[in-house]
């Protein structure tokens, strides 16, 4: 009985982290967007990949007001600077970044996007932090 016990105890560790390590893989990639300017933005729009279609999935947060935050939107597979567009003024503007790669995907979590624009629209580089 007290040679089971050792080996009862190291298969109940093994399961407990293989447990662990499972729901840690199926945690979503969750996204919000902040608005840092002093301007409205409206059709906030990240574009994100899936497996099929590189750069096909949209997630438009709606319209965001100054230094207002959206809800999480759960996403697809994002990279750590995915393309983002919206309006200012009523002109379109896209942030696309100018190369993908070395970009890392993103792992399971919370992340916000802060976006700072002027009246005209230039967007400063937008900020991704993992909350």
């Amino acid at each position: 009985m007290k040679r089971l016990l050792p080996l009862f105890v190291t298969v109940a560790c093994l399961g407990l982290f293989s447990c662990k390590k499972e729901a840690i893989n199926n945690i979503p990639v969750q996204i919000r967007v902040q608005n840092l300017s002093s301007y409205t933005i409206q059709s906030v729009t990240i574009v994100s990949a899936t497996k099929d279609q590189p750069y096909q999935q949209q997630y438009n947060y709606g319209s965001l007001g100054s230094n207002q935050t959206s809800t999480y939107l759960e996403q697809g597979i994002v990279y750590s600077m995915p393309t983002c567009k919206f309006q200012v003024n009523g002109q379109w503007k896209e942030f696309v970044p100018r190369c993908q790669m070395g970009l890392k995907e993103l792992t399971a979590g919370r992340y916000t996007l802060k976006i700072t624009t002027d009246a005209l629209g230039n967007i400063s580089y937008p900020e991704f932090t993992k909350d």
